[in-house]
């Protein structure tokens, strides 16, 4: 295969941190090259350094046995470069076809765009990419989460690239999507395209990687070329520099005070849910995207409107009038998309953790910084969040360690049962053994969890019990002993 793409000797450094050194990165025309390492390794580092969003500090890059300097996004998209980040880049407040053309709008006259062929060719571009019921007219703010990734892929296939990075491309994708996403990569590798793929899901690489790359901290730990050579624990065992056996902590059944008793809940988007949350229960929902799960967790937090049904918490009538109602009464909500909802990306660690409980830091009419500092101080050391300090900017830090702050911010809110919407989204597997490891603690020290997740061994081995949604129902239930892959599948298909 022809070498489509070189990166030599790559270097970057941000504030002291060697993020990358001397990387090394081959693409050929035609082949999928898997990227792993834990967060923090420098993955997103070397992709915006392709992309144009940062510049490197030493090294090269050669297309097509060409060496070129690529000083900023335009330059990269010139080159034939396209990316599908891991966070969107959509425009809420447009249409799914205005973002798919956005920037390159088909023209009636000079002034005037002709929006019946931009919708028309949008709709075509999604057919051509299996995501044909994503209505083009839709706006980007009122559709799923998949969907708008559904977009995102659509977009960067729209520019015909040579080269395209797909960044954790299936996270929030059903399964019937991923298998056709997965199409989309062999046609697209037919064309010549090198694609670059990272994904946490170790299942995902063997299944469609030609060879992979793993990094650790900014270095090339090892190229694999005969991808039979290795299996998903000589893997992991390569990204993080040491065995990982018990990814999840031993199992404790909860006890049998309930806290939480919904009955018979119904909003716009779910019907009928009944259930009973116990002190110190982890209890997951699964099901397939667009089930319900998340637009559960938007009822019991105040955020959707509760049209019938009812619930108590800790004995008491509830019907949360607001997110401050839900919060005063002892929830917090850790979301699917901490980027949007769940930090402020400009601001400080200290600043972030301390944000949600601002009230207890008020002192004579303004803030208590010792006191702020404290707190900060104590939450990063109890929940071991990586960091240069408390004054580091949450946008640098790992996945895992931005996930932990926003954990950290809700346990200093003081909640009594938290809801956490696919909280491990996105995260290598050492963060996610620590994560699991801190929910289980909180559930020992009698938190009660609502755990909502889409990866499936996540929620069986986590949960006290688990209760799979479909089309807006509870259409099973099974203990922990009880729930298998298959068993929670079969509920949650309709099977």
């Amino acid at each position: 295969m022809d070498i489509l793409l070189s990166m030599k000797n790559i270097h970057k450094r941000f504030s002291g941190v060697h993020a990358l050194k001397g990387v090394n990165l081959e693409l050929k025309k035609g082949e999928v090259l898997s990227v792993v390492g834990e967060n923090g390794a420098g993955k997103s580092t070397l992709m915006n350094i392709l992309c144009g969003s940062i510049r490197k500090d030493e090294g090269e890059i050669w297309i097509e046995n060409k060496k070129v300097e690529i000083s900023n996004p335009l330059t990269s998209q010139k080159l034939g470069i396209s990316a599908v980040q891991q966070h969107f880049s959509l425009i809420p407040t447009k249409s799914v076809a205005e973002n798919l053309f956005f920037n390159d709008f088909p023209m009636k006259s000079l002034r005037r765009i002709d929006w019946k062929k931009m919708k028309k060719d949008a709709q075509e571009l999604l057919e051509s990419c299996g995501f044909g019921d994503v209505s083009a007219d839709a706006l980007i703010s009122d559709i799923s989460v998949a969907d708008a990734q559904r977009v995102e892929v659509a977009k960067a296939i729209r520019q015909k690239p040579k080269i395209l990075i797909l960044d954790e491309p299936s996270a929030v994708l059903p399964e019937t999507d991923v298998k056709k996403l997965f199409q989309l990569i062999k046609k697209l590798k037919e064309q010549g395209v090198g694609i670059i793929y990272i994904s946490h899901h170790m299942d995902e690489l063997f299944q469609i990687s030609d060879r992979i790359m793993v990094l650790k901290d900014g270095a090339v730990v090892t190229n694999i070329d005969d991808i039979s050579s290795v299996d998903q624990y000589k893997l992991v065992e390569l990204m993080v520099g040491r065995e990982i056996n018990d990814i999840y902590p031993e199992f404790k059944p909860c006890g049998q005070e309930v806290v939480l008793e919904v009955n018979n809940l119904s909003t716009k988007k779910i019907k009928d849910i009944s259930f009973s949350l116990h002190k110190g229960e982890i209890l997951g929902f699964a099901g397939l995207i667009g089930s319900g799960r998340t637009e559960l967790c938007r009822a019991l937090f105040g955020l959707d409107k509760i049209n019938s049904g009812s619930m108590k918490l800790f004995g008491q009538e509830y019907k949360p009038k607001s997110t401050k109602d839900a919060i005063h009464r002892g929830l917090g909500f850790v979301t699917e998309d901490r980027h949007r909802d769940g930090l402020i990306l400009g601001d400080t660690v200290e600043n972030n953790i301390c944000f949600a409980g601002l009230e207890k830091l008020i002192r004579h009419g303004s803030i208590d910084k010792k006191k702020s500092k404290k707190v900060a101080e104590k939450y990063v050391q109890d929940l071991k969040i990586s960091t240069p300090g408390i004054g580091q900017t949450v946008r640098n830090l790992s996945g895992g360690n931005q996930q932990k702050v926003v954990i950290s911010k809700w346990l200093f809110v003081g909640p009594k049962i938290i809801l956490l919407d696919d909280a491990t989204r996105g995260i290598d597997v050492g963060a996610k053994r620590e994560i699991y490891a801190l929910i289980r603690r909180l559930a020992n020290e009698g938190y009660s969890i609502i755990m909502v997740s889409s990866e499936m061994q996540e929620v069986i081995q986590m949960s006290d019990q688990v209760l799979v949604m479909r089309e807006g129902r509870i259409s099973g239930q099974f203990s922990h002993q009880e729930a298998t892959e298959e068993a929670i599948i079969k509920k949650a298909s309709g099977l």
